[in-house]
């Protein structure tokens, strides 16, 4: 999956809207505040369950930067869980357009505490996430998110986890 991700991030980078030189540099679109809501831990597998791996609610609010350069922008986040886990993020994005199709292929570096959720293996994970979404009129977009969080091997155990949320987004400009 993180290869797939990262073949995603790349396509992205690589098949930016052609334009002036200048402006493939440093792209100014919209900031968006996403926010989502679903499972911490889905996709696992029934032969991995166990009472310290459940399942749980999450939530997600995440922040990005609409400036960008050569296509990458600067993005961050939190994500929670009904458990007391939570992680803070600090991820570079992408978006590839079609429409009002919008993917967004993001990858950073994460801290993550345990509270009572699952053990992933240390505080310092990464995050790769793939979402698509529909833009809507005035927009604000709607869809859907996959996430992967690793440890990548730095330490003794990486479960890692997968997470599946609905996501909308909201311009920022919206507030004004």
């Amino acid at each position: 999956m993180v290869r797939a991700l990262f073949a995603v991030l790349l396509l992205a980078f690589l098949c930016g809207r052609p334009s002036s030189v200048v402006a493939q540099i440093l792209a100014d679109e919209a900031s968006y505040i996403d926010i989502g809501l679903g499972a911490f831990d889905a996709f696992r597998p029934k032969s991995e369950s166990s009472a310290d791996r459940s399942t749980a609610f999450a939530g997600r609010a995440e922040f990005r930067y609409g400036r960008k350069f050569s296509y990458l922008g600067p993005a961050g986040g939190i994500v929670a869980n009904r458990d007391g886990g939570w992680m803070a993020y600090g991820a570079l994005y992408g978006e590839a357009k079609s429409g009002p199709i919008v993917v967004t292929p993001l990858a950073g570096v994460a801290a993550y505490h345990q509270g009572n959720s699952q053990d992933l293996g240390g505080v310092f994970q990464f995050r790769f996430s793939l979402s698509i979404a529909y833009q809507l009129e005035d927009r604000s977009r709607l869809g859907i998110q996959v996430a992967r969080v690793t440890n990548a091997g730095i330490s003794r155990s990486n479960p890692g986890d997968n997470e599946l949320l609905l996501i909308y987004a909201i311009p920022t400009d919206a507030f004004r």
